[in-house]
C-alpha cells in the first residue's frame, strides 16, 4: 500500500482590527489543518460568514494557547474560514497538510 506523501503550507493571517472577519483560503487539496493564535490570545472561527466579528452561533473558539486540529481526510471544500480576536494585532495561524505536488 502506497501512503500519501504530504507538505505543510503556513498561512498567517493578521487581524488587524479587534473584532473584525478576516478569511483564511484553506488550500482545497488539504487533507487536515490546525489553527491558533501566534500569542496567548483567544480567537473564534466559523465556516460562515458574519458569525466570529460580533460572535454569533454557530462559531467555535480556540482558547489562548491551545490549538484546534480539524479532523483528517477533509473534504475539498472547506473554504474559506473566518477568523476574529478581540485584540487587534494578532495572528491566526492555520498550518495546512496538503499533497505533495
Amino acid at each position: 500500500m502506497l501512503s500519501e506523501t504530504l507538505a505543510p503550507t503556513i498561512l498567517n493571517t493578521t487581524m488587524t482590527l479587534a473584532d473584525n472577519e478576516y478569511e483564511v483560503a484553506i488550500p482545497t487539496d488539504t487533507r487536515y489543518f490546525t489553527l491558533y493564535c501566534l500569542t496567548a490570545f483567544e480567537i473564534r472561527f466559523a465556516w460562515v460568514t458574519g458569525k466570529v466579528a460580533t460572535p454569533t452561533a454557530p462559531y467555535a473558539v480556540v482558547p489562548a494557547n491551545s490549538a484546534y486540529s480539524s479532523p483528517e481526510k477533509l473534504a475539498t471544500s472547506l473554504t474559506p474560514l473566518y477568523v476574529a480576536c478581540a485584540d487587534a494585532g494578532k495572528v491566526a495561524c492555520v498550518v495546512a497538510w496538503t499533497h505533495r505536488k
